[in-house]
């Protein structure tokens, strides 16, 4: 049986995690809840507040269209492949594709890693991968250690319309218009 703990500084997560079976409410502290704590901080102290956990995984809220399998998923292929960690991730659109990525020398373009070399089309180039910062999950011994992935960790593909991460306005207003747009299919 999983256990999990629900870590967060808001009183109203805490309380509807409270209710839930199976799940620890623990109230993270002021200075592990600011936008520039880091996650691994977090982590290490919910692992010290609770005893025996080899595993931990992250969730972000700023995630939202995570789906219950995409954390299944993610887990399982930390454990069917002997990783010591796992990371949710979405293929990078071709438009913003390393390759494509310039600098500027006055007005003149120069590339940013290597010559796209006449590859200009998504066929042509490797497909790469970003996190997308919707599932983490890790041995606990490496929050122990200060990192939350190691080089050992495999990456669960997510698609596209689940791999929205909220930073900023434009990226609310973005996800309110997803959510809308998902909501008018399912009435449809």
């Amino acid at each position: 049986m999983n256990q999990w703990v629900v870590s967060s500084d808001d009183p109203v997560i805490l309380e509807s995690a409270a209710g839930t079976e199976h799940v620890a409410a623990l109230a993270r502290p002021a200075a592990l809840a600011g936008d520039k704590a880091p996650a691994v901080a977090y982590v290490q102290h919910a692992l010290q507040c609770f005893q025996g956990f080899d595993t931990f995984c992250i969730l972000q809220v700023t995630s939202p269209f995570t789906l219950a399998s995409d954390v299944d998923g993610t887990l399982a292929l930390m454990e069917t492949t002997e990783a010591r960690s796992a990371v949710s991730v979405v293929e990078v659109e071709h438009g913003v594709h390393p390759l494509k990525l310039k600098t500027m020398d006055g007005p003149v373009l120069r590339p940013l890693l290597e010559e796209e070399a006449g590859r200009i089309a998504a066929h042509e180039m490797p497909k790469v991968f970003v996190r997308n910062g919707s599932v983490y999950a890790g041995q606990a011994r490496l929050a122990d250690g200060g990192t939350l992935w190691d080089d050992t960790c495999v990456g669960y593909i997510m698609p596209r319309d689940r791999s929205h991460d909220i930073n900023d306005e434009l990226d609310w207003a973005f996800a309110e218009f997803l959510l809308e747009r998902s909501l008018h299919h399912d009435r449809t």
